[in-house]
């Protein structure tokens, strides 16, 4: 679905061209699919939030799926393509979401256009509140572009706008913020809307 719709969004000159780079996990059963997910996109392991089918205690791994993007990913696809360097956008939703905006929120500058679609804010009590806020701290620049949307139909559209709302109201340095409430969206719905509406925002701008 994502390398059609960045075709579709470049033939319409949305972008300058973008080579689309997904991350498997390569699972033997559904089961596996959702452990490894959670292991690689959560930040804790947690008792304080549990989504259908989701065990806490297979979370934590988000260190570790970033230093692989680091250190493996990114040098791979820069050495097999024809990349700008420094020039990278991310997207991730549900907890591929919670993991964006970890990684935004750190001092790693891996990417400099994230997309954030129905983020799993809640998790272990809301860590990325907790994060933004020792972020806030340390630092009164984010020099990226941030697309960050939640559905409307979402059971977290309270915390994510919340969360949304602090991020614009800090006046970071340099931080391109856009997105909001995606009406008469589910969390399964959202995904294509979120992608396309995030892409054309990160790459509307100079």
């Amino acid at each position: 679905m994502f390398p059609e719709i960045a075709y579709v969004l470049g033939r319409a000159g949305e972008h300058p061209g973008v080579i689309t780079v997904g991350i498997g996990t390569n699972p033997d059963s559904a089961q596996d699919w959702v452990q490894k997910r959670t292991y690689l996109f959560s930040a804790s392991k947690s008792d304080a939030y549990i989504a259908e089918g989701v065990q806490a205690s297979w979370g934590g791994g988000v260190v570790d799926f970033l230093t692989a993007i680091q250190t493996e990913i990114i040098p791979w696809v820069d050495t097999k393509f024809r990349t700008r360097k420094g020039d990278r956008t991310i997207f991730g939703h549900s907890l591929g979401g919670h993991f964006v905006l970890y990684a935004l929120l750190g001092n790693e500058r891996l990417f400099n256009n994230y997309i954030v679609s129905d983020p799993s804010v809640g998790w272990d009590n809301s860590i990325l509140v907790r994060r933004e806020a020792e972020y806030a701290e340390k630092n009164q620049s984010l020099p990226i572009r941030l697309f960050m949307s939640v559905s409307s139909a979402s059971t977290e559209v309270d915390l994510t706008t919340k969360l949304f709302e602090k991020i614009k109201e800090r006046n970071y340095q340099d931080l391109v913020v856009g997105g909001g409430v995606l009406d008469k969206e589910t969390h399964y719905t959202v995904v294509p809307t979120a992608f396309t509406r995030g892409m054309k925002f990160v790459f509307s701008g100079p």
